[in-house]
């Protein structure tokens, strides 16, 4: 995992408004509706590399949950080994063009900070190392009673930079990912495994093999990148949307943003409109097929 631009960015000022809870023996920020409305399905939000501290990741997911009404779990997958979110400036500072003495006296110690940081994640939170821990959580949420009143539980999730690749890879829906589903979860036949996720949506994912990845999807996917994105060029992304749409019309979408960079849905600079701009779509499609997927039965 290589692309600068995962670990670059603008950390909200903004306060988020859920809580810290262990779910399933996992520390969890957890959001939900407004008013203690019943939420439509349980969304597992799977972080950049900033994890479930994130400002940014909290202040999302608090939006997904009173403007979607979804109940919202965002993990520490990571087990406390997330980039801290003060580099982000850090990373900004060390690709800002500058002169000659500050590139020469100033850069090469912010790029020693910066390693010092993003290595240890590096080390600790490959996707290889991270992904069983991701399979577990889901897994308990499909095998426990529902945590509100519902006929059929549903459980979608939004993965970003890093989360993306977990999401891509649970939509894949791999035998190995079947989990008999309790209660009220739609198919409750003894030795009927169901996939992980009802639907998935992911934003400027990393690590995607095109087409391999794009291929093996059958999970209602929804997808949003940019058109300069720096870990999936554009004609990779041209190429995903092509078999992504033409698989099944309607269950798989993917919008390309013109002028969006990596990172853009969720570490937009709030003083550039056009980065704040693609976020605020990024986030409607996210909502748009939450809602659209957690009402169909």
């Amino acid at each position: 995992m290589s692309c600068p631009d995962c670990f670059r960015g603008n950390t909200s000022t903004s306060l988020p408004i859920g809580k810290e809870m262990i779910i399933h023996g996992i520390p969890t920020y957890v959001s939900g509706p407004h008013m203690d409305l019943t939420p439509r399905a349980i969304i597992v939000f799977i972080s950049d590399v900033f994890g479930w501290k994130s400002i940014n990741n909290r202040i999302l997911a608090d939006r997904y949950a009173t403007k979607g009404q979804f109940l919202v779990y965002v993990p520490d997958f990571m087990n406390g080994h997330a980039v801290d979110s003060s580099a982000m400036e850090l990373f900004d500072e060390i690709v800002r063009p500058s002169g000659w003495f500050d590139t020469v006296a100033k850069k090469p110690f912010r790029v020693m900070r910066a390693m010092g940081m993003v290595v240890p994640f590096l080390l600790s939170c490959s996707i290889n190392a991270t992904h069983p821990r991701v399979v577990s959580f889901i897994r308990k949420i499909r095998a426990s009673p529902p945590p509100f009143a519902t006929k059929s539980l549903k459980v979608g999730g939004a993965g970003f930079c890093w989360g993306g690749k977990h999401l891509m890879m649970l939509a894949q829906d791999a035998e190995t990912s079947g989990v008999e589903r309790r209660g009220s979860q739609i198919d409750t036949t003894p030795g009927n495994t169901q996939p992980f996720l009802d639907f998935a949506f992911v934003a400027h994912p990393v690590m995607i093999q095109v087409p391999v990845d794009i291929e093996a999807v059958k999970v209602p996917l929804s997808v949003s990148v940019g058109d300069v994105d720096i870990a999936l060029k554009k004609a990779q992304a041209q190429q995903a949307k092509k078999i992504l749409e033409s698989k099944e019309a309607g269950r798989h979408e993917m919008f390309i943003i013109p002028g969006a960079k990596h990172g853009f849905a969720i570490r937009g600079h709030p003083n550039d409109k056009a980065e704040m701009e693609y976020a605020d779509q990024a986030e409607a499609q996210a909502l748009a097929w939450f809602v659209k997927w957690s009402a169909t039965s």
